[in-house]
C-alpha cells in the first residue's frame, strides 16, 4: 500500500487511517437516531405501562415523573449497522425496513445490557442522570432490561440477523460473568482479560464522555485491560496497585485518582491504547480487503475513530 495523507502506521503495520474526509462520527450517529427513532419508539410503546416508563426514562425521553425531556443515547451501534448496510450496497438516507429493524434490535439489546450492567456494578448514574434502578428500584430495572431483550429478538422476528445477535448476546453474558469472577481473583492474566475485552472509558473517561461516574470501575476494583496490564507489568507501580486492589476498605476519590496514576505509570494505559489501535488497524485492513462501497468505507472509518477516541 502506498503511503499518502490518509494512511498511518501502528506497530510497523501501515493501514488506512480512520480520518478520511466525509461525515463525522457524531453526524453519522445523529443520522442513525433520526432513522431508527420512530421504530425504536414504537417498540418501546408496545411495553406494559410500568416497564415502558422505565425504558423511556432510561432512553432519555422522560424524566422520573414522566415529563418529556430530550436526551438520548449516542446511537453508535445503530450507526455501525447502517454503515455496514451501506458497505453492502444500501443507499444513504433510504430507510430499508430490514436494515432499520436490525439497527433497532441492536440498540434495544444494548440498552438491555446497560440496565443490567448498572445494577450489577452498582453504578448510580447513566447518561448524566440517576441510573434507572436507583429511581424505580432494582427489580423494575432488571425487568425493564429483560423486556428490552425480548423486544430486540421480537423486532428481528427470526430474520437472518437473529442468530448473529443471539450469539453476540451469549458472548456478552460470558464476558460479564468473567468480569464478575475477576473481581474476587488475584491471578487474572492478560489473555483471559483480552477475551473479556472491557472498554477503557471506565478508567479515564469523564462523566461527560461516558455518562457514568469517572473511574467507577476502579472504585469497584474491576480487572479491566489496563488494570491487568499494570498488575502484570512487574513494575513498582504495578506492585503498589496490586496492594491497593487487595485492601478491603472502599476507595475514596483520592485513592481512585492515585490508582489511575499507578496504572499509567505501570504502562497499563499505554498498553491498552496500543492494543486498541492494533485491533482497529486489523479491522480496517479487513474492511479494505472486502472492497466495500467507498462512501461506506469512509463512514466506517469515522465511526472507528469515534469509538476509539470517545474520551478525548
Amino acid at each position: 500500500m502506498t503511503s499518502d495523507p490518509q494512511t498511518s502506521t501502528v506497530n510497523g503495520s501501515e493501514a488506512v487511517a480512520p480520518f478520511a474526509p466525509g461525515p463525522t462520527g457524531p453526524w453519522l450517529c445523529a443520522e442513525a437516531q433520526r432513522m431508527i427513532g420512530p421504530s425504536y419508539r414504537r417498540a418501546i410503546g408496545s411495553l406494559p405501562a410500568e416497564l415502558g416508563r422505565v425504558a423511556r426514562y432510561h432512553a432519555g425521553w422522560w424524566d422520573d415523573e414522566g415529563r418529556a425531556r430530550a436526551r438520548a443515547g449516542k446511537a453508535v451501534r445503530p450507526a455501525l449497522v447502517l454503515a455496514s448496510a451501506r458497505a453492502a450496497g444500501a443507499d444513504r438516507g433510504v430507510p430499508v425496513p430490514e436494515v432499520v429493524e436490525a439497527a433497532v434490535a441492536v440498540e434495544l439489546a444494548h440498552d438491555f445490557t446497560l440496565l443490567h450492567d448498572d445494577v450489577m456494578d452498582g453504578d448510580r448514574t447513566r447518561r448524566g442522570h440517576p441510573a434507572a434502578w436507583t429511581v424505580f428500584g432494582t427489580s423494575l430495572g432488571i425487568l425493564a432490561g429483560d423486556a428490552l431483550l425480548v423486544l430486540a429478538l421480537k423486532v428481528l422476528d427470526n430474520r437472518a440477523g437473529a442468530p448473529v445477535l443471539t450469539q453476540a448476546l451469549l458472548e456478552l453474558c460470558a464476558g460479564q460473568a468473567a468480569d464478575l469472577a475477576f473481581e474476587t481473583r488475584q491471578d487474572v492474566g492478560l489473555p483471559e482479560c483480552l477475551a473479556m475485552a472491557e472498554a477503557l472509558l471506565g478508567v479515564w473517561g469523564g462523566p461527560i464522555a461516558t455518562g457514568k461516574p469517572a473511574s467507577s470501575d476502579l472504585a469497584s476494583r474491576k480487572k479491566s485491560l489496563p488494570v491487568v496490564a499494570a498488575l502484570t507489568s512487574g513494575t513498582a507501580a504495578g506492585e503498589r496497585l496490586a496492594r491497593m486492589y487487595q485492601r478491603e476498605q472502599d476507595m475514596d476519590e483520592h485513592a481512585i485518582a492515585h490508582a489511575a496514576e499507578l496504572i499509567e505509570a505501570a504502562g497499563g494505559k499505554t498498553w491498552a491504547q496500543q492494543e486498541a489501535e492494533r485491533r482497529i488497524v486489523a479491522a480496517l485492513d479487513a474492511l479494505t480487503a472486502a472492497h466495500p462501497d467507498p462512501a461506506a468505507t469512509t463512514d466506517l472509518h469515522a465511526l472507528a475513530a469515534l469509538i476509539t477516541r470517545r474520551d478525548r
